[in-house]
């Protein structure tokens, strides 16, 4: 039985294993909440116990990287490798000995990734993010076109939705960035919709000094068998709203490449290997999208990507996976 597999059975029981993990816990609303890792009375550490996310969940006042399903939770609770974490968990389920075929893949791991040191400006930036509030949030739906700002919020728990104010040509302005774990990677478009007239007048920014090979979400979609790989910030955002629509937060992963003139970055290029990913190139009148999409399928394939499939846009006549979800919420109120 694999690790993904036992987490699962333990989302079943999210609530009856947290009461045992976490004596210390109490429910509020659709999570049970304690202090931290360590157990203690509190709400800085959130599990989701009821509906389609549980067994996920993210310490607020940890980490960047404190999130994850129950059996990582079991592993820091804990002090323990993988495989006793498993072993532990199928003791609690109840499953037999000779049931527990395979507990931990045999695979080797793959490396950790180097990141290089931030830029004086990315890293006085990253001291300013701060997640979105309610009000932030749903602003950014309207700005966006989105039905809903669930989508969003999964990107905040992932630790890739951040806001700040952002220097532009002698101002501050209100922004919404993304990035991700690696900090590699940030870009920065404006809450009010408007271009950034210090750089040409471009909708979005890419942070000085990151790369712009790096695919923002891949760091995060380790453990993720299928991979939604977009282009730009607007269909990342767009990505997550399909992941929360389709009820798949459990196996599947935004990534997004911020221009399709930018190769995938080599370090990234091995957390491909084994998935399938689904290519949303945009529907461009010069075909921009679509070439830039042949590119990044081919630089897949010869990392051992699974399989590399293109969606087509045509039959639903828009050109991106952002006019795909607005037609979406149009259709609902139609119907409504």
């Amino acid at each position: 039985m694999r690790a993904t597999e036992i987490a699962h059975r333990l989302a079943d029981r999210a609530e009856e294993f947290c009461q045992w993990l976490y004596p210390n816990g109490c429910r509020k609303s659709r999570d049970w909440c304690v202090g931290s890792i360590g157990g203690e009375p509190g709400d800085s550490l959130k599990i989701c116990i009821t509906g389609a996310h549980a067994g996920r969940w993210s310490d607020f006042g940890g980490a960047q990287d404190e999130k994850g399903d129950l059996i990582g939770l079991l592993k820091r609770a804990r002090g323990i490798d993988l495989k006793t974490a498993c072993d532990q968990a199928l003791d609690w389920l109840g499953v037999p000995p000779d049931q527990r075929i395979a507990g931990v893949p045999t695979r080797a791991a793959p490396k950790p990734i180097e990141t290089r040191a931030p830029s004086e400006t990315w890293l006085r930036l990253q001291n300013r993010l701060k997640a979105g509030t309610p009000t932030q949030l749903v602003a950014l739906a309207e700005l966006r076109k989105l039905p809903a700002t669930a989508g969003l919020e999964l990107a905040t728990r992932h630790g890739q939705l951040w806001f700040a104010d952002v220097w532009d040509d002698g101002f501050e302005w209100p922004a919404w960035i993304l990035t991700d774990g690696a900090r590699r990677n940030a870009q920065a478009r404006r809450m009010d919709g408007k271009p950034w007239s210090g750089i040409g007048n471009k909708k979005a920014k890419t942070i000085a000094g990151c790369e712009a090979g790096w695919p923002v979400g891949i760091t995060e979609a380790a453990n993720s068998p299928d991979i939604a790989f977009v282009e730009g910030a607007p269909d990342f955002l767009a990505a997550w709203h399909f992941i929360w629509y389709t009820e798949r937060t459990r196996d599947i992963r935004p990534v997004a490449m911020f221009g399709v003139n930018a190769a995938i970055h080599p370090d990234a290029l091995p957390l491909f290997r084994g998935k399938s990913v689904w290519l949303y190139a945009h529907e461009d009148e010069n075909r921009a999208g679509l070439i830039g999409a042949m590119e990044w399928r081919k630089q897949l394939h010869t990392a051992g990507a699974k399989s590399v499939q293109l969606y087509d846009f045509a039959p639903n006549h828009v050109k991106d996976l952002n006019e795909l979800a607005t037609q979406l919420g149009q259709k609902e109120q139609d119907v409504a």
